[in-house]
């Protein structure tokens, strides 16, 4: 329940936007869903722990939260298994949310300059993602975020299918697909890129 603790959040102002936001969704899954509305028949608590609590919480909503921690060794300790600097991924996970909404409404993404919360570039490590992403030829293109996602598969050891299914698309559209997503010339030379057919 420490997600509730005001000390833990930068800005108070957020973290009361962030439980209100929670809570309409805790409301909504409560009503909806038998799983939730068991336990809140059965616990009597007005909030759920963190990790009942992610189970209704929209991306956007648990973005917000990750965002606004203050607590910077409980922000490492969330980045960590991702591989990459908790600064970088607090700021890659909105742009994450831009994209995924994008994706969730049936939006152009695949040429699609995503200027909503640009995807910051890496200062020093992840080091082939900072290779990937410097080398892009357009920094609001997919090209970075296709980089970024790669990554965070392969470190969540999640990247096999994702990553073929990937490639496929990439290599039935071929040059002008890559091109119009911010692909640089020869990526499949890039450290992360390598091994695509």
């Amino acid at each position: 329940m420490a997600y509730l603790e005001p000390h833990i959040h930068e800005r108070l102002d957020h973290h009361l936007q962030n439980l209100e936001a929670l809570a309409r969704e805790w409301r909504r899954a409560s009503k909806d869903d038998v799983i939730f509305r068991h336990y809140r028949v059965e616990y009597h608590e007005a909030w759920p722990p963190i990790w009942f609590a992610c189970e209704v919480m929209s991306f956007g909503t648990l973005s917000r939260f990750f965002a606004n921690l203050r607590d910077i060794p409980l922000s490492q300790a969330i980045a960590a298994p991702f591989g990459m600097p908790h600064s970088f991924l607090k700021e890659a996970v909105k742009h994450l949310v831009v994209v995924r909404n994008i994706a969730a409404h049936h939006g152009r993404l695949w040429d699609r300059e995503i200027s909503a919360y640009t995807l910051p570039y890496v200062r020093k490590n992840p080091r082939e993602l900072k290779e990937a992403m410097e080398r892009a030829t357009h920094p609001q293109r997919l090209f970075r975020t296709l980089s970024l996602l790669l990554l965070l598969m392969k470190n969540l050891g999640r990247d096999g299918e994702w990553r073929g299914r990937l490639f496929d698309v990439l290599s039935q559209y071929g040059p002008y697909l890559q091109e119009r997503m911010g692909f640089p010339p020869g990526f499949r030379g890039l450290t992360l890129w390598q091994g695509m057919p």
